[in-house]
């Protein structure tokens, strides 16, 4: 949900990532009509969610969660992520990547599972695979739009604090 509200807020700044995609799918589908939508699919909804979950939550928020309280952990490798996203555009997406990066460790945390965690980079990353190809809404329908996606994920969130809260308590 907040994934599809920051694609919905963002869309309209270009950022060099996704102008890169862009041009990636479109010398691709030259070479093979479709294959770039094809290989846009296999990076932005397999390779990058798995390499970069394996990276900021296996490898980094485990390693720090010896050294400090999980949510320090958490945020920190939350922070790293939007780092790795700064290069690809700017700092709006390495503000949105930080905050999807919170939520994924809050899931890899919870849940006890780099799967889960993967699972939901791959749906966070599914409107910015599909948005080129809904029909164009005005801003105002999108503000809505993204209003109601930030309000339903802050209500699934804070549901979710609520359950198991043992593995925050250290």
């Amino acid at each position: 949900m907040l994934s599809f509200a920051w694609t919905l807020i963002s869309y309209d700044l270009s950022f060099s990532n996704a102008q890169q995609m862009e041009r990636s799918a479109a010398f691709y589908s030259e070479i093979f009509p479709g294959l770039g939508v094809v290989m846009m699919a296999l990076t932005l909804l397999f390779a990058q969610p798995i390499v970069e979950e394996v990276m900021c939550r296996s490898i980094i928020l485990n390693g720090l969660k010896s050294s400090m309280p999980i949510w320090t952990a958490v945020i920190t490798s939350s922070m790293l992520f939007g780092a790795v996203h700064l290069l690809a555009g700017g700092i709006w997406l390495a503000a949105g990547a930080a905050v999807m990066g919170l939520c994924f460790g809050i899931i890899f945390v919870k849940a006890e599972s780099l799967y889960a965690a993967v699972v939901a980079h791959i749906f966070a990353n599914l409107p910015d695979f599909f948005m080129p190809y809904l029909p164009e809404i005005g801003n105002g329908m999108r503000g809505a739009l993204a209003l109601l996606l930030i309000v339903g994920a802050g209500v699934m969130l804070y549901f979710l604090s609520k359950r198991g809260n043992a593995h925050f308590v250290k």
